[in-house]
C-alpha cells in the first residue's frame, strides 16, 4: 500500500465517520469530495450533486408532508411550511455552514487554482455530493439518506406543539 493510497484511506473513513455511514463503493465517495476543477472529469462531484440536491428534497419534502398529516398544523399552509424548511435546510448558505461545522473542509479535494481553500458553494456542492454519493450507493435508499442528513444536521427543525 502507498503512503498516498493510505492518506486517501484515512480521508475516506474520516468523512465515512463524520456522515456515519460506511460506503460500499468508496470511489462514490472520492467523487463526492472532488470539487470541480480537480481532476478529470472537469466537473468534479457536480453530477453527485444534482442527484444529492434532489434526495434531500425528497427527505425534507416527504417528512413535512408526514408532519403535517399526522400533527394537523394550520398555522402555516402546508406547503408554505414545507417551502420554508426546503428554502431555509436547503439554502447554500445553510449546507455550507453544516459542512464547515463537521469539519469537512479538511478533506475535500479543492481545484489546484484554489490553493486550499474551500468556498462556501464548493462546500454547499460537496454537501449535496455526499448525499447523492449516498443515495447512490445505498441502492436509493431514500431511508439512509434522511439518516446522513440527519448526523449533518439537515433534518427538520423542531416545531412548537
Amino acid at each position: 500500500m502507498t503512503i498516498t493510497s493510505t492518506l486517501e484511506d484515512g480521508r475516506i473513513q474520516a468523512v465515512e465517520g463524520i456522515i456515519g455511514y460506511r460506503f460500499v463503493d468508496e470511489t462514490l465517495l472520492r467523487e463526492a469530495l472532488q470539487a470541480a476543477g480537480y481532476s478529470y472529469p472537469i466537473d468534479g462531484n457536480k453530477n453527485l450533486a444534482l442527484v444529492g440536491d434532489a434526495a434531500l428534497r425528497l427527505v425534507l419534502v416527504s417528512d413535512g408532508y408526514k408532519r403535517h398529516v399526522f400533527k394537523g398544523r394550520e398555522e402555516i399552509s402546508e406547503r408554505g411550511m414545507i417551502n420554508n424548511v426546503l428554502s431555509a435546510t436547503g439554502s447554500n448558505a445553510n449546507l455550507a455552514q453544516v459542512g464547515f461545522q463537521n469539519g469537512l473542509d479538511r478533506f475535500i479535494y479543492t481545484n489546484p487554482s484554489q490553493a486550499g481553500v474551500v468556498s462556501k458553494g464548493v462546500m454547499a456542492t460537496t454537501i449535496e455530493a455526499i448525499l447523492g454519493a449516498v443515495y447512490m450507493d445505498s441502492n436509493s435508499d431514500i431511508r439512509i439518506v434522511r439518516e446522513v442528513a440527519a448526523v449533518l444536521g439537515l433534518s427538520w427543525p423542531d416545531l412548537p406543539n
